[in-house]
């Protein structure tokens, strides 16, 4: 739910298919009860590795438009979690819709593995879950999405954490901290 809109996609569709009033900004937790509190993380697994599943996902406009104008510029790590047969969609899915894929690396972890075991101490980290920020970037970046949620809760106040709701903020950002690395990135 970085890139793509990965957890809209997943509750239209259930919901168009269960017939409930509800929609993304209406998610306040990582399971999916505050959009049906009877829902079953096997319904969502289902979901996101089933060959339709990327039909649905797209990315994030602003990331897209982000990534164009520095694809030459930046080294583009996708660190992404998932179950096998998600991961292997998910990579294919990055790789052949990406304009250009230069200067890009996916790596992909099982359900048990933590972001925190790839080295991130020359880059910037952007994620929407808070707990998957505890790794050994400069700066990290929670993105919220315009919603509020368990996962994206900010539980304590930290220098190396900026908090954003969309791309557009988070593209200017680093075009801003890019310019300035000199005060950012002080030891590389």
């Amino acid at each position: 739910n970085t890139i793509l809109n990965t957890a809209e996609a997943f509750i239209n569709k259930y919901c168009k298919e269960n017939n409930i009033n509800k929609n993304f900004y209406d998610l306040k937790d990582w399971g999916f009860k505050s959009i049906d509190r009877n829902i079953k993380v096997r319904e969502f697994l289902k979901y996101i590795e089933d060959e339709e599943f990327f039909n649905d996902v797209r990315y994030y406009d602003d990331f897209l438009r982000f990534y164009i104008r520095n694809a030459d510029k930046f080294i583009f790590n996708f660190i992404t979690i998932g179950t096998k047969r998600n991961l292997e969609m998910k990579k294919h899915f990055i790789l052949s819709t990406l304009p250009t894929i230069k200067n890009v690396k996916y790596i992909g972890f099982e359900h048990d593995n933590t972001k925190d075991s790839v080295d991130m101490s020359d880059g910037i980290q952007i994620d929407d879950k808070y707990e998957n920020l505890n790794t050994n970037a400069k700066i990290k970046i929670l993105q919220k999405n315009y919603i509020d949620t368990d996962y994206n809760k900010v539980n304590d106040i930290r220098e190396d954490l900026y908090i954003m709701q969309n791309w557009k903020q988070i593209g200017e950002s680093i075009e801003f901290i890019d310019k300035h690395r000199d005060i950012y990135f002080k030891d590389n």
